[in-house]
């Protein structure tokens, strides 16, 4: 009874919070706790561990540090050689999270345990405790450490704390005979970054043994770093300079330090490393001159284009492109002639990171020319900043040839100038069929609602289907900017009242597509006519809803041409799949009522699918016979499966011969596999 009761106390302060601030209240807690978490039962370990596990949680939350204090203080109570060692290695990584200076000597003492995996997470508490009683206790453990593996782990825990204070101390390390304790000093040290230690790491490069002198080096090259983003670059360089003579990731690294650390002197030096055989060294090259800031600096890379070889030039340019420097444009202008089109390519780039509303000409025409540098000239008439860029380009299709039109178009599209619709709307009159399509294009993205009316009248002059339908395509875009379905159709259906031909069956697929009362009155009065109705029945069936479903059905049970009744029936079977929020018993008449229509295999095929999506019974079993039929079987197969994922548990034995009749019989291998899946979904405790 009474440990039941301890028990009750443990979650008691689990979910009440830990109310009480008693250490004793907490000790009663973890008392009723630690003999299952000490079990070698891992399975009882378990519930005891994360009860545990919850209180620090929760005695960590802002606010509660009384509460923390207890449980702390509870914890190290019971983290003595009384406890059993798993119990006690889980009670320490909960004081890890959330202890402080009232947990210090208590760990402290398990530094000193015998037994390893204790001593271990202890050294690991203490690491990652923020208080500076904390540092005293590891300092004072690693300078009268036993062995040098556990006074190298202790200088691995001063590294991580990163405590200025603890330089000193550590290094004393740095000269150690032994490879592991000098090894974590001067690791130790570059990690804190304390300029006091630069001499003391200095004197450790090249000991011992091979790992040892890695190490060394680069934790040489780690303090310089540090040092170099503290301020003191000069001191920095000189170390950077130092280890510039080794090989592999080392010279690298102090390449990499030049522009870190160095100025305008080190550019010689980077240049070099620039023109190394080693691709490595290079990038490190490009890295560096991208550091090196200053104006000096880009004149001097821009001096140096003029004379270096090909590689060496495009690295120049990539770094003048990350500098974004407009006093590199005359150079990018310049190599943007170069007989080498790589260097052309990274030239062209540059004008798009700096350039300006003059660059327009050059750029239009290397994108007009076609080949390797046409998509970065592209990309960068598309980047180039500034509204004086825009107005460059609008000025300039007043006297641009098409192939030129055409470019500006499409790149003032990508930019979104907004301002450049008058002049597309112009561009709509260009005898070229090529600068009209690129404009409708960019009066779909572009044009609102005012500019519809004179887009309609300019309709006519699309006279091929693929720029007639860019021009439908603009026209609806722009006309659903317009929020009213009335106002937005009334430019069209005046449009629609003068137009002929393939002009007026295009404004009537328009006006299927916006939508509004007086659109569908205009259609419905379009598909009385023997003239329009096929464009009438085209237009419905691009309704955004199915309020036009009985207009189509007419048309499919009419007497009329048979072309015209499939379109009006696939129009039908495609508005009653749209999104409508109606009750799955309505969407099943409707598609009984296109099943019963349909004459051919086809649209029979098309209802399948669109039953495929109402998820309800009552759609299982109008498709289900279609399973026994072999034209059909494939299409119901898929429709099924996909229908049974909607379908009640208590509707799954009636749904069970069909799936496994599927399994059996269809080829559709993704129809097999889903209706393998619903098998052992529906049945699978059954079949247990």
């Amino acid at each position: 009874m009474r440990k039941l009761a301890l028990v009750l106390l443990a979650l008691s302060v689990l979910a009440l919070g830990a109310r009480s601030s008693k250490a004793e209240d907490m000790a009663a807690a973890l008392d009723a706790l630690l003999p299952d978490m000490g079990s070698e039962d891992v399975k009882k370990q378990q519930a005891p561990q994360q009860k545990i596990q919850q209180m620090a949680y929760n005695a960590g939350r802002p606010g509660a540090d009384e509460e923390r204090v207890a449980l702390c203080k509870a914890m190290a109570a019971k983290i003595g050689e009384g406890t059993p060692v798993i119990a006690r290695v889980w009670l320490l990584r909960q004081i890890e999270a959330i202890g402080r200076a009232e947990v210090v000597d208590a760990v402290a003492a398990c530094l000193k345990d015998k037994d390893v995996l204790v001593k271990e997470t202890a050294r690991r508490c203490l690491q990652n405790n923020p208080t500076p009683e904390a540092s005293k206790v590891l300092v004072a453990a690693m300078e009268g450490a036993d062995t040098p593996a556990w006074k190298a782990a202790l200088i691995d825990s001063l590294g991580y704390r990163k405590n200025a204070a603890d330089a000193a101390v550590i290094i004393k390390q740095a000269d150690n005979a032994d490879d592991a304790v000098r090894s974590s000093a001067v690791a130790a040290l570059a990690n804190i970054g304390d300029k006091s230690a630069l001499e003391a790491v200095a004197g450790a490069v090249g000991k011992g043994s091979e790992q040892a002198k890695r190490v060394e080096t680069d934790s040489y090259l780690l303090l310089a770093d540090r040092i170099a983003a503290a301020g003191d670059k000069a001191t920095a360089l000189g170390v950077y300079k130092k280890l510039i003579a080794n090989t592999g990731h080392v010279k690298c690294a102090s390449i990499i330090g030049l522009g870190k650390a160095g100025g305008i002197a080190e550019l010689s030096a980077i240049f070099e490393a620039m023109e190394d055989k080693d691709v490595r060294v290079r990038g490190a090259g490009l890295e560096a001159l991208c550091l090196i800031q200053g104006p000096e600096v880009v004149k001097a890379i821009c001096d140096k284009v003029k004379t270096a070889p090909t590689d060496m030039k495009i690295m120049l340019l990539r770094a003048l492109i990350l500098k974004a420097d407009a006093a590199a444009l005359p150079t990018f202008v310049a190599c943007a002639e170069d007989a080498n089109e790589d260097v052309k390519i990274e030239a062209l780039k540059g004008i798009g990171a700096v350039g300006d509303a003059g660059c327009v000409p050059l750029l239009v025409k290397v994108a007009v020319a076609g080949g390797k540098t046409q998509d970065a000239a592209r990309l960068s008439l598309d980047l180039l900043k500034g509204k004086e860029v825009d107005a460059a380009m609008i000025a300039a299709l007043g006297n641009a040839d098409p192939k030129s039109a055409a470019e500006l178009i499409r790149s003032l599209t990508a930019r979104k100038a907004v301002t450049s619709t008058p002049a597309l709307l112009k561009s709509l009159e260009s005898a070229d069929a090529g600068v009209r399509t690129e404009a409708w294009k960019g009066l779909g993205a572009l044009a609102d609602a005012p500019a519809v009316p004179q887009m309609v009248k300019l309709l006519s002059k699309a006279d091929q289907d693929g720029e007639r339908n860019e021009a439908i395509q603009a026209i609806v875009l722009a006309c659903k900017r317009q929020q009213d379905a009335d106002v937005r159709a009334q430019p069209v259906l005046d449009g629609v009242a003068g137009a002929q031909g393939p002009t007026k069956i295009a404004l009537l697929n328009v006006l299927g597509r916006i939508g509004g009362n007086k659109s569908l009155e205009a259609l419905r009065a379009a598909i009385k006519t023997e003239e329009t109705q096929e464009a009438a029945v085209r237009a419905m069936s691009e309704w955004p809803d199915a309020a036009v479903a009985d207009d189509l059905l007419g048309i499919a049970k009419g007497t009329g041409p048979e072309v015209r009744q499939i379109l009006a029936l696939r129009g039908y079977i495609k508005v009653i799949g749209l999104p409508s929020g109606r009750p799955a018993a309505e969407s099943l008449k409707l598609y009984k009522t296109g099943l019963d229509t349909a004459k051919r295999l086809d649209e029979k095929k098309l209802v399948l699918s669109g039953l495929a999506e109402v998820k309800d019974y009552g759609a299982f079993q109008m498709v289900e016979p279609f399973l026994a039929e072999e034209a059909t079987k494939e299409e119901a197969a898929q429709a099924l499966v996909k229908i049974a994922e909607g379908v009640p548990a208590n509707k799954s034995e009636e749904v069970r011969p069909a799936l496994q009749k599927i399994l059996e019989t269809v080829k559709n291998r993704d129809a097999k596999n889903k209706a393998k899946e619903q098998l052992e979904k529906k049945f699978k405790a059954k079949a247990k």
